[in-house]
């Protein structure tokens, strides 16, 4: 009975706010495989994570929404990148004008127009160049939330 109640509450809980999502999986584990791995398996909800051409990939469903996460390292024309994306539907077309406000800590429009943001935790982060590049997008039925860091 008891392990039947704890059950329901874990499975009850509600799912987070995209933004939320992408705050906690991407941007604060840095893009990293091992610590969005392990975010993902914190929260619960998440598929278990597959590999797909390099990249590996999450899904989430229910309680109307449909994510995939998506986390790997990408060749970059000045190097390699490491990239972490959240696309979730329904649409949140509001992240687009809204996200600097929703990360916190240090953003700066890059290309407000193309949904392009630096990021930082904090301003000596910012001037020391410890920067995410976060990237909004928005179609008809999906935002996606893309977090690009520069390998060192």
């Amino acid at each position: 009975m008891i392990a039947t109640l704890l059950f329901a509450a874990v499975t009850a809980a509600p799912v987070p706010a995209p933004a939320d999502d992408f705050k906690t999986l991407c941007v604060a584990t840095r893009g990293d495989v091992a610590a969005v791995t392990a975010a993902a398996a914190a929260e619960g909800g998440w598929s278990a994570p597959v590999q797909q051409d390099g990249m590996t990939v999450w899904i989430r469903t229910g309680e109307g929404v449909a994510r995939n996460l998506v986390v790997g390292e990408q060749a970059a024309p000045d190097g390699k990148r490491q990239a972490c994306m959240l696309t979730s539907q329904p649409a949140q077309p509001d992240l687009v004008s809204g996200i600097a406000g929703v990360l916190g800590g240090v953003s700066m429009a890059v290309d407000a127009n193309a949904g392009l943001y630096a990021y930082a935790p904090d301003q000596d982060a910012y001037r020391a160049g410890d920067v995410t590049f976060v990237k909004v997008t928005t179609e008809a039925d999906s935002t996606s939330l893309t977090a690009i860091r520069p390998v060192r």
